[in-house]
């Protein structure tokens, strides 16, 4: 029996739908099972979650490193500043020099006295435990540390060659002191200079946390202060009388003196080291972290009066 040719092209028709028919359940059966999507999810949560929560705890703890490494950073820059000034200074001082005049004063009134000894009790304005530091500098003609600068002298034996030296260096005052937890440093001078031989490159500042204006403002040295302790020292021993307690540029992590020729003087008057002990204290991460360093240091005395 013969076969049509239109019965030739519904059975190769036939064979093509069968085809694709097949591979269309082919492709269904690589797919998941709903059981598979069941068992499978909850797995790749856990591991987004975890991932995430360790993610979570590395940013955390390098904020955490982050703020440690600036707490130690604002501590040890402040110090060295201090350290500076106080190798640059002549002396060290109770009381701002007579012929200065700071219009300003001390946070909340009242007058500049340091007493030094670990507390200033004197000082009314600040809670302690915060000391105040006044140093008596020589003013200069440029930067202290300047190879071209020279001493700003009075004027009273004529400005000379032959007799400037003779003149006694025109001082400023240094006045380091805490404020609502910020260590500032002002600059106080005399009002109405007497006749100099030279012009001093230092200047009269002003309160940052008042409405002063036309003045330039007292630097901020330090901030989130809670701790700012100050101690003068003298020999013990007065057999050699350059000895230092401890010596002049020293630096200590402990809050006791490691040299036992040194004692603690009455006050700034004569004292011949100072002992400054620093602590910052800072939220990272929502917990206070603090960081105290203390140094030593004497004032050189570089000018000749």
């Amino acid at each position: 029996m013969s076969v049509s040719p239109e019965d030739t092209t519904i059975k190769r028709l036939l064979e093509i739908l069968r085809s694709r028919r097949k591979v269309e359940l082919d492709d269904k059966s690589g797919g998941f099972t709903l059981v598979e999507l069941a068992v499978t999810m909850p797995i790749v949560v856990i591991v987004i979650v975890t991932l995430f929560a360790f993610m979570v705890i590395l940013y955390t703890q390098n904020l955490r490193s982050i703020g440690r490494l600036q707490a130690v950073s604002d501590v040890n820059d402040g110090l060295d500043a201090i350290r500076t000034d106080v190798e640059l200074s002549e002396y060290v001082s109770k009381y701002i020099d007579s012929n200065n005049t700071d219009s300003y004063g001390p946070p909340g009134g009242g007058t500049w006295q340091s007493t030094g000894d670990w507390a200033d009790s004197t000082n009314t304005n600040v809670i302690p435990p915060f000391s105040q530091v006044i140093l008596a500098a020589p003013s200069t003609t440029a930067g202290p540390q300047d190879p071209s600068r020279d001493y700003v002298r009075i004027n009273v034996n004529g400005c000379g060659a032959s007799v400037l030296l003779s003149n006694p260096v025109y001082i400023y005052n240094i006045i380091y002191f805490v404020y609502q937890n910020v260590l500032y440093k002002r600059i106080v001078t005399d009002p109405t200079p007497p006749s100099l031989c030279g012009n001093p490159i230092q200047k009269p500042t002003c309160p940052v946390y008042t409405s002063a204006s036309g003045c330039i403002k007292d630097t901020i040295v330090m901030t989130n202060v809670s701790q700012f302790l100050v101690r003068y020292q003298i020999p013990a021993v007065e057999l050699f009388p350059n000895i230092h307690c401890p010596a002049p540029r020293s630096e200590h992590s402990n809050y006791e003196d490691e040299n036992s020729l040194c004692t603690t003087a009455d006050g700034p008057d004569g004292a011949r080291v100072l002992t400054i002990l620093t602590s910052v204290t800072r939220n990272i991460g929502g917990n206070p972290y603090s960081y105290g360093h203390r140094i030593s240091s004497a004032p050189l005395g570089g000018a000749t009066n």
